[in-house]
């Protein structure tokens, strides 16, 4: 086996003398997002309005007179 160092140091297990390519360096950003309450106030004013609409409720009026009448010969009532 060759022992060769750049050969022990490539890793690609090829008898060759072989040197790393080295590319540029990448640059990974990654984006955290965190949470937090915002108070947001939203102002509501109610505004109530009542209508009054009339409802006819019937209410019957009844007057009752009575007689009281006696028939006979003999009978006299005064009224």
């Amino acid at each position: 086996m060759n022992n060769n160092t750049t050969y022990a140091n490539s890793g690609c297990g090829c008898p060759c003398n072989v040197t790393p390519i080295v590319c540029p360096e990448r640059v990974v950003c990654t984006h955290c997002t965190y949470c937090y309450n915002q108070p947001v106030i939203i102002p509501v004013r109610n505004h109530i309005v009542n209508h009054y609409v009339p409802r006819y409720v019937y209410q019957v009026s009844r007057t009752t007179s009575m007689e009281n009448i006696c028939h006979g010969n003999n009978s006299t009532m005064t009224r």
